[in-house]
């Protein structure tokens, strides 16, 4: 029994395009398809965190980087249905060593930053830290 080399099946692939231009079409709508899904969980996220911050679009790019990381790093769109829930993903969040933060904001000072801009959230609460 005989073994090809590597170089051998890719040129027995080549010759196949069929095979190409299936595993090309299923990459282009595997692509389309993750950028939907994020798209998607952005959005959730953005109406959640609208419970918290209704002047959300009004906040300061660095601060809402700050939160949109946080959301991120704690699933929000999978969680947080209502106000209450929506702080303690984000405080679990910030406490998280590997959360996701712009480079303004050090892990150190993540927990006391959130507590902060929860001060001026109409409606939350901030002393559950």
């Amino acid at each position: 029994m005989t073994t090809q080399s590597p170089s051998v099946e890719i040129k027995v692939l080549l010759k196949r395009p069929m095979i190409l231009l299936i595993v090309a079409v299923i990459f282009v709508f595997s692509l389309i398809g993750a950028n939907i899904a994020g798209r998607q969980a952005a959005r959730a996220d953005i109406e959640k965190l609208e419970t918290v911050w209704p002047f959300l679009d009004r906040l300061s790019e660095a601060d809402r980087a700050f939160l949109a990381g946080l959301a991120m790093t704690c699933k929000l769109h999978r969680y947080g249905e209502t106000q209450s829930e929506v702080v303690t993903c984000l405080r679990t969040a910030a406490a998280d060593p590997s959360a996701i933060l712009p480079n303004s904001v050090s892990q150190a000072d993540a927990h006391d930053k959130l507590e902060r801009m929860l001060d001026y959230a109409p409606g939350a609460t901030s002393s559950g830290s």
